[in-house]
């Protein structure tokens, strides 16, 4: 039974599936051309920083360095893309 878990679990790490996650933490950095930004877990050291692919459709212009965020994300393609930003 183990296996087959392990299978099933090895399958869609390797397909490509889509994993839904959330978080807070301190926006870090902002590109808004690229339309990323780059987010720390409260007290973590910078370098640790996690960039999000923010979507079209999900509003980013009162972002600002310093503010903490709660995001819910996917990971897809490899990439965490934002399904929801807020204060």
């Amino acid at each position: 039974m183990k296996n087959i878990a392990a299978g099933v679990i090895g399958l869609l790490l390797v397909s490509g599936a889509v994993l839904a996650a959330d978080m807070t933490g301190e926006v870090q950095g902002i590109d808004r051309q690229k339309r990323l930004i780059q987010v720390t877990l409260p007290g973590d050291c910078v370098c640790n920083a996690v960039t999000y692919e923010i979507p079209t459709t999900v509003d980013m212009g009162w972002l600002s360095p310093g503010v903490t965020v709660k995001i819910m994300y996917e990971v897809a393609n490899g990439m965490n893309v934002v399904s929801k930003l807020n204060k």
